[in-house]
């Protein structure tokens, strides 16, 4: 019996293992950068901390009433999870894979996550955050939950970084 030397090349498939073995993480929400506030609104507050306030809600105190919960990251984050998954795998995330560069399927993850928050941002939460209260409205334009200056919406954005 003659035997055969088979040859293959494993190049896409070692690329592939190498990927999923990354150590690359995607980070979305207010990064250091955006954080900072330059309206006399804030009193000193920064995005993240307006953010927080609105993420778990703040009951009210003395004549200021309460401030309902309004998810922005998390929600739109669990909503639109599939359509998430679709854009990163439109983005070519089989193709990244195979080529071994998970940072591109993790930057390409935290795009979709974005875009998902700022559509939060431009829906209402997808209609399901509570209307401005009376109080609310007349300190600030317009009537948008969420929306004033635009300051907390811009402040939104994604990061790839190292695992640590």
């Amino acid at each position: 019996m003659e035997s055969k030397v088979v040859k293959s090349d494993f190049t896409k498939l070692d690329g592939f293992i190498k990927a999923l073995n990354s150590n690359y993480v995607v980070r979305v929400g207010i990064m250091g950068a955006k954080n900072g506030r330059s309206d006399p609104k804030s009193k000193g507050q920064s995005n993240a901390d307006i953010g927080f306030i609105h993420e778990f809600g703040r009951p009210g105190t003395g004549r200021r009433p309460a401030i309902p919960e309004r998810s922005f990251l998390r929600m739109p984050l669990l909503v639109k999870a599939q359509r998430i998954i679709d854009e990163t795998i439109q983005a070519g995330v089989f193709k990244n894979l195979m080529k071994g560069d998970m940072k591109q399927v993790m930057t390409d993850l935290g795009i979709a996550c974005e875009r998902a928050i700022l559509d939060a941002f431009d829906t209402g939460g997808f209609g399901t955050w509570a209307r401005n209260t009376a109080y609310t409205l007349a300190h600030k334009k317009g009537n948008s939950p969420l929306i004033d200056l635009g300051f907390l919406r811009k402040s939104i954005a994604s990061e790839v970084v190292k695992k640590s």
